[in-house]
């Protein structure tokens, strides 16, 4: 899949915002003046304007441990997908569109994504039985790929 849904375990640790709330704002600007959707590749609106744009945090969960594997630069759809639980409690008409850009995106259908949703959850609630560890270094070294200082 192109586009996927992150479901990210109940009890986890942390987030970069959460950990370098003063910093997040340069690593947000730092990923978002990339100014196209690194998993879409839309640049620009239907009316030709360009297109707001979110940092995504890419999170890999394995043997206990929470490891950041990068940030990257999403639309507003792409984001809502990877954030489908949450999205979901936004109300039905942001939910639908999360669905129908994940076809969109992902060339398939209704059913497709319905069966790879209820898989997710079933991989969500494993992840949740965990409790996660956070490789604070998985971080720092993003950030410093980055070129953004910590200190």
């Amino acid at each position: 899949m192109q586009l996927n849904t992150e479901l990210i375990p109940d009890h986890c640790p942390s987030n970069v915002r959460n950990i370098y709330p003063k910093l997040w704002p340069q690593i947000r600007s730092t990923i978002i003046q990339k100014a196209y959707c690194e998993i879409c590749n839309t640049k620009t609106l239907k009316s030709g304007k360009p297109k707001k744009f979110e940092a995504h945090e890419v999170w890999e969960f394995k043997d206990g441990i929470q490891s950041l594997v990068s940030i990257r630069c999403t639309c507003k759809l792409c984001h809502l997908v990877h954030h489908l639980c949450h999205t979901q409690q936004m109300g039905s008409k942001w939910f639908n569109l999360a669905i129908i850009h994940f076809c969109k995106v992902n060339n398939c259908n209704i059913e497709v994504f319905n069966n790879y949703f209820q898989n997710k959850l079933s991989e969500w609630n494993d992840r949740n039985k965990i409790q996660w560890q956070l490789d604070t270094e998985s971080i720092k070294n993003v950030l410093q790929n980055l070129n953004i200082d910590i200190h």
